[in-house]
């Protein structure tokens, strides 16, 4: 197994927190799962395009999705959910505490 962690990185001065919080739950969640998150290595230089080509990349070699409850907001986790949905990966949600 192996999850993709998606949703809103532009505009949010919180996302790397945010992302980092996804991980460790996922974690705990699936400790046998790899977890991607996109944040790591962190490329503030990179452009959007860039950044996005860069995340495809990574998303294509995961079974799983993790949609952050701020995906709907961001045209990148937008993009990502869609492609997952044709990749045939499979949802997951992080649990509630």
């Amino acid at each position: 197994m192996k999850i993709y962690i998606s949703g809103k990185i532009t505009g949010d001065d919180n996302a790397i927190y945010k992302f980092t919080r996804a991980e460790q739950r996922l974690k705990g969640q699936y400790p046998n799962a790899v977890i991607v998150n996109p944040l790591k290595p962190y490329l503030p230089e990179v452009c959007w395009l860039d950044f996005i080509i860069l995340d495809i990349m990574k998303l294509s070699t995961c079974t799983h999705i993790c949609l952050l409850p701020d995906y709907s907001e961001s045209t990148g986790a937008i993009i990502e959910s869609l492609i997952a949905d044709k990749l045939g990966l499979e949802t997951v949600f992080i649990l509630p505490n």
